[in-house]
């Protein structure tokens, strides 16, 4: 009977939410085919903010698709500002339908992962060594030290990022003219496995305690990138701690307190204010703070750019045509953009805002971004991406469609993520990061992330490291027998 009324609760919420996004509409002229969006996201919002315990990887994804694709149609409906770039009709009307598909794909994936698989008795879930508890222990040690090493390459790569910015500037730290930030290549490897570590680690579930440590230790990180220019890894990062904080406590209570909620809502205000004060000090301008209001409007103003990225690719068509596969950008990455491949197959590799980088083919930011500022892209301006974009030049629709219902249920089941198979729990919380920022990046981001050849390689020395702290342990422990014998 209480399920009951908790679910009536929920559809009633929904419902009085959705009366209200239709007088906003009807009130402030809202398109037609953006009310749509509007009314589904909303309701999606109410319905698994209502649970978040079950719900809190895809409920923080449904805060990135607001903030980054829905965010500054809604202020500039209810403001009436007007565009800086205008587009066809047809355009906009293409876009958001393949806004409200990717939503509603969203929506049944999320479903389809909710529902638990039944294991008949005499069969078990596949396990692998990792999870044997002896060597389980001591992979977790291993994913420990691994992770508080890479820690310090970390930290000191991102000091060196922030003053290479402080040297050059924001916008020219993107250019191939700027001479590059300076990190070692080595100093660069171990600090790019540094969230897939700790990924690891905390995929084995650790005491609170020890958990913590960690999570407070990447969240300084998270801090630190921040000097850089960039907002969006903190952000992530925020996210990834959060979402962490509610899958341990759906079977340990004491993760999340009540005045927890209490600081989140006190601190996104803030942090709005901060981060659209941070977006004029990075360009060398002055902030002038006018009001809350003002401040929030002009944070979904710069934050929701990538709904013209989606635009760009369905407008621009014609001159993308050379491009294939753009959405698996990061298993190109990860599978030729090594020293391996160059060194066998004689595979070039691009950084910076470079038209070489933006001709390449595999690259659709790139592309748009030189289509979009031409000499602007050269000086380090950029458009970003946008997997539905990625998705939809690839495959059209379907694409979008199929990709949202993947990312649907790998959020679905992040979110009920339970003690397990560390290996496929580790992947499944390194995956979280890169999935949250999906709608402002690469649709398979999360492969070019975690599936490096130095990660491999660095994955294996964690192996090893467990392979000999189980040997010393039986080691130690059989010579001790000998010495009470």
């Amino acid at each position: 009977m209480s399920s009951l009324k908790v679910h009536a609760k929920t559809i009633a919420a929904a419902a009085i939410v959705t009366v209200l996004v239709l007088v906003l509409s009807l009130t402030y002229h809202f398109d037609t085919l953006l009310t749509v969006c509007l009314l589904i996201w909303a309701a999606a919002f109410v319905v698994y903010l209502a649970n978040l315990g079950d719900n809190i990887a895809f409920f923080c994804f449904m805060i990135s698709f607001f903030v980054f694709l829905l965010g500054r149609q809604v202020v500039y409906s209810l403001f009436e500002r007007k565009e800086v770039y205008t587009y066809l009709d047809v355009t906009n009307d293409q876009t958001y339908v393949l806004l409200i598909t990717a939503l509603v794909c969203l929506c049944i994936g999320s479903r389809i992962g909710s529902y638990k698989v039944r294991i008949s008795e005499g069969t078990s879930r596949w396990k692998s060594f990792l999870d044997s508890p002896d060597y389980g222990r001591n992979y977790s040690i291993a994913c420990k030290i691994m992770f508080y090493v890479c820690y310090v390459f970390s930290v000191a790569s991102v000091i060196i990022h922030v003053l290479y910015v402080r040297r050059v500037g924001y916008l020219a730290s993107y250019t191939t003219q700027a001479g590059g930030a300076g990190v070692p290549t080595f100093v660069s490897y171990f600090a790019s496995f540094a969230p897939v570590a700790l990924s690891l680690y905390l995929a084995t579930f650790p005491s609170k305690k020890a958990s913590m440590r960690a999570l407070i230790l990447y969240e300084i990180y998270g801090v630190l990138t921040v000097f850089t220019g960039q907002r969006y890894p903190f952000i992530g990062i925020s996210m990834f701690v959060l979402s962490y904080m509610f899958i341990r406590n759906r079977k340990e209570k004491g993760w999340i307190k009540k005045r927890y909620y209490a600081y989140v809502i006190i601190a996104i205000p803030v942090l709005m204010i901060l981060f659209t004060a941070y977006d004029s000090i990075r360009q060398g301008k002055a902030f002038d703070f006018k009001s809350t209001g003002e401040t929030v409007i002009t944070f979904f103003d710069q934050q929701g750019g990538s709904i013209n990225t989606i635009r760009r690719t369905i407008y621009n068509a014609e001159q993308l045509e050379d491009m294939h596969l753009v959405s698996l950008s990061g298993t190109y990455s990860a599978v030729f953009e090594n020293f391996i491949s160059r060194a066998l197959f004689g595979i070039e590799t691009f950084s910076g805002n470079s038209i070489a980088r933006a001709m390449a083919g595999h690259d659709l930011s790139a592309r748009l971004s030189w289509i979009a500022y031409g000499n602007g892209y050269l000086s380090g301006m950029g458009t970003g991406s946008s997997y539905i974009a990625e998705l939809f030049h690839d495959f059209g629709a379907v694409g979008v469609a199929l990709g949202s219902l993947f990312y649907g249920f790998a959020l679905s089941k992040i979110s009920r993520l339970e003690k397990g198979n560390k290996l496929l729990g580790g992947i499944a919380l390194a995956m979280m990061y890169y999935l949250f920022l999906a709608p402002r990046g690469s649709f398979d981001a999360f492969i070019g992330g975690i599936f490096r050849i130095y990660s491999i390689f660095l994955f294996l020395v964690i192996i090893v490291l467990s392979w000999f702290l189980s040997g010393r342990v039986k080691y130690r422990s059989s010579s001790t027998k000998r010495k009470n014998a």
